[in-house]
């Protein structure tokens, strides 16, 4: 059975991975959310400014997180103090949570 078209935030673990591992894993879960019949939301492709702070981006992606749904929380995400962030602020958002397998 489909989801409804629930716009859902994708978290995990960018920081400190080579970009390509970064990008390749948030691209599996978008197509991954996408046929589940979300509208995913992937930080790896919001219109970031390039160069910035830490801080910079993750006010970026908190912003989109808000226009959201759900979040799905990748593997490892634990090992992510960005993705720990969006954790506690969808908790707090009450948005659904859906931890991946």
């Amino acid at each position: 059975m489909k989801k409804s078209k629930m716009k859902i935030y994708i978290a995990g673990k960018i920081t400190g991975l080579p970009i390509e591992v970064a990008f390749d894993a948030f691209e599996k879960a978008e197509k991954y959310l996408a046929s589940e019949g979300y509208e995913p939301v992937n930080p790896m492709k919001l219109p970031h400014l390039h160069g910035r702070t830490w801080n910079e981006y993750m006010i970026e992606c908190l912003e989109a997180l808000k226009q959201c749904d759900a979040i799905y929380m990748m593997p490892g995400y634990v090992n992510s103090v960005g993705a720990c962030v969006e954790h506690e602020v969808a908790r707090t958002m009450r948005l659904k949570v859906i931890y991946a397998r």
